[in-house]
């Protein structure tokens, strides 16, 4: 059997197939194969001992708008990372999308996937705030958009902070889930600072529409005043409400998130909003291994979190193509990661400092069966 990669002797963790052990994988043809036990040649062979071998990360909330918006980030910078699929967050509204399109997907390495934002400007960057003003929608536009790019615009985006909304109240979220249902799409709702309360946006909200910013701490929270989960956050999951925690330079606080997982209330999705300001840079963001490892100090179990950036992306949005697997015949998105102990810092939007003992390390990343990362000395 003629493999172009084998990777051997890693400890292969993959939640979708419930894969916890060591193992060999194969790759051939850009796709996972069985390894074998005999006979077995192969272009290159990677010996991953001491190392964990796992599926691609999809980071499902990003800003890729790269030369469109003072929020993009190049996407195949995120290969680094460990990440071989992505999901931009609704950079482009329906005004810019299909320049976005050509500009950025086209010429992409990185599969991407995309929300379209409901406001027709998008997010062109920093200093601008849409306004969530249903007069200002294309409904029509959008629909049109929906449509000719269906599978690739995987839902609709509204932001309802304090900015965006004004005195608007909760019209501009119920007409935005109108627009959704039309389109026959889920609708992702940024919260940050929201004048609406979270138990008023999760009960309009249906399932597989995705709270996004869960864990933020301006303004109303998914916290009561005694500090306790408000009980309409635990219903809207239990009924299929995604809770996406995208990390961003000012969407997570420390304080939230701490309480909520203390008692049990897990993100469905970790994801990273990157930013220019962020990628690489602080200890806020960074990346989507550096988040991943906040949520180890935080107190989540490694495979919970394994299952936020790998399996549920892939199965609550239905991007079965962008991998989160490492089952015989999906796609060869992978990543070899490495576990370093020490004391590491990190922080929240409001600067507040804490301490974890373990970071996650990429030392290679595979896209569609291709080496697009490796560590100098891996």
């Amino acid at each position: 059997m003629k493999l172009d990669i084998l990777i051997k002797n890693g400890h292969v963790v993959d939640p979708a197939s419930g894969v916890d052990e060591i193992r060999d994988i194969g790759i051939a043809d850009g796709r996972i194969v069985s390894a074998g036990t005999d006979g077995i040649q192969a272009g290159e062979i990677i010996d991953a001992k001491g190392y964990y071998v796992l599926p691609g990360f999809i980071d499902f909330h990003t800003h890729l708008y790269y030369g469109g918006s003072s929020f993009g980030v190049n996407p195949n910078l995120l290969f680094a990372s460990g990440v071989t699929g992505a999901v931009d967050g609704g950079t482009a509204g329906c005004a810019g999308f299909e320049a976005f399109y050509r500009q950025t997907q086209l010429l992409s390495q990185l599969p991407l996937k995309f929300m379209l934002h409901i406001s027709p400007i998008g997010q062109p960057g920093f200093g601008v705030q849409e306004p969530a003003d249903p007069a200002s929608w294309n409904e029509g536009a959008l629909l049109d958009l929906a449509q000719k790019y269906s599978g690739e615009i995987v839902c609709l985006k509204l932001r309802i902070g304090r900015a965006m909304i004004g005195e608007r109240g909760i019209a501009p979220l119920q007409e935005a889930c109108r627009i959704a249902r039309q389109a026959g799409l889920p609708l992702c709702v940024h919260v940050t600072d929201s004048p609406v309360g979270a138990r008023e946006i999760a009960e309009t909200l249906a399932p597989g529409d995705i709270y996004c910013h869960v864990f933020h701490g301006k303004g109303n929270t998914i916290l009561d005043q005694d500090g306790e989960v408000i009980p309409a956050m635990r219903e809207a999951s239990r009924r299929g409400v995604i809770m996406d925690a995208a990390n961003g330079s000012i969407n997570f606080s420390y304080p939230v998130a701490k309480a909520s997982i203390e008692q049990g209330f897990l993100p469905d999705i970790i994801s990273s909003d990157i930013t220019p300001t962020t990628l690489n840079r602080g200890c806020n963001a960074k990346n989507l291994p550096f988040i991943m490892s906040k949520y180890l100090a935080l107190g989540m179990r490694f495979n919970d979190i394994l299952k936020t950036v790998t399996m549920n992306p892939a199965a609550l949005m239905g991007l079965k193509d962008l991998a989160g697997t490492l089952a015989q015949g999906a796609p060869a998105d992978l990543v070899i990661l490495d576990k370093i102990s020490g004391r590491f810092k990190f922080a929240d939007a409001d600067n507040r400092e804490f301490y974890g003992n373990t970071m996650l390390s990429p030392l290679l990343t595979v896209s569609r069966g291709r080496i697009v990362f490796r560590q100098t000395w891996f």
